[in-house]
């Protein structure tokens, strides 16, 4: 009668298995930094997928890594990576950055 009880997750458990799988995901999004592909042996970017203009290199949008794709796109200063995309579409993106950041 009372299974069900037995049955319902114990919160402390939850939470350390949470931190468990956010560990493993950033050392999964760390490696694939450090992974090479398409646009770090480019000139115009610069292994950043952005140019010295601001505007968003070719190989940001051609290269299918998932160090290029937008969800972890690296920012125009060359920092860390390993964020959420902060802009709702490319416009927006190169809004920002032709307004200087």
């Amino acid at each position: 009668m009372f299974d069900e009880w037995n049955e319902i997750p114990n919160w402390e458990e939850s939470q350390k298995e949470l931190r468990k799988r956010q560990e493993e995901h950033l050392k999964s999004v760390r490696k694939i930094k450090r992974q090479s592909c398409l646009h770090d042996s480019c000139l115009e970017c610069v292994g950043t997928g952005i140019k010295k203009d601001g505007t968003r290199c070719i190989h940001m949008l051609s290269c299918s890594c998932p160090k290029c794709s937008p969800y972890y796109m690296r920012c125009p200063d060359n920092s860390d990576p390993c964020f959420p995309h902060p802009f709702r579409s490319n416009q927006d993106y190169d809004d920002w950055a032709m307004n200087g950041g």
